[in-house]
């Protein structure tokens, strides 16, 4: 030391650093750094700085841009083309449910006009048949085959009725 000028004085410095890639492309740095300073005066004392620091640099953007970034809104314009193509799909199905429908109803009625028909010609069958088993000209078993023909077509006709109601049922259901 110098008598009546400035002590004499020696600085050390140590400085380590760790950085670790990322998986992602940033990475983790690790500081250490350490400043001692000795005083070489009697009374004086000696002074040590210590500083701990961690970092991370994650770059959002490099080698990404606007696709990345605009990822979320695409998925969710497409998401929403699904749900309208759903839409779309329901609707088809229900009218051509309802037009499915539709036929069975005009079909199944026609095959009732069909059998009311059947039923007339059944009838007035049975009293041309009654009146020739009258003239004697036919047996009484013609007349009974006449009636039997009769009754199979009434019960014709009730199971045509039963359809038609069955189909109209179903045809509103499915307007509702």
């Amino acid at each position: 030391a110098v008598a009546g000028g400035s002590p004499d004085t020696t600085f050390d410095t140590l400085d380590g650093t760790i950085t670790k890639p990322l998986t992602t492309g940033g990475e983790l740095t690790v500081n250490h750094n350490i400043n001692k300073a000795d005083v070489h005066a009697d009374g004086v004392p000696n002074s040590v700085d210590t500083r701990l620091g961690v970092g991370a640099r994650i770059p959002l953007l490099r080698g990404h841009g606007y696709r990345v970034n605009t990822a979320g809104v695409q998925i969710a314009r497409t998401q929403s083309g699904i749900v309208d193509a759903g839409t779309k799909l329901t609707a088809i199905t229900v009218l051509a449910d309802v037009e499915r429908a539709y036929w069975n109803l005009y079909r199944a009625d026609g095959l009732h006009e069909v059998a009311v028909d059947q039923l007339d010609l059944a009838e007035q069958q049975l009293k041309a048949a009654r009146r020739l088993v009258e003239a004697g000209v036919f047996s009484k078993v013609e007349d009974w085959r006449a009636e039997s023909g009769v009754l199979t077509r009434e019960n014709a006709v009730i199971s045509t009725e039963t359809a038609v109601r069955l189909v109209q049922r179903d045809l509103k259901r499915l307007m509702q």
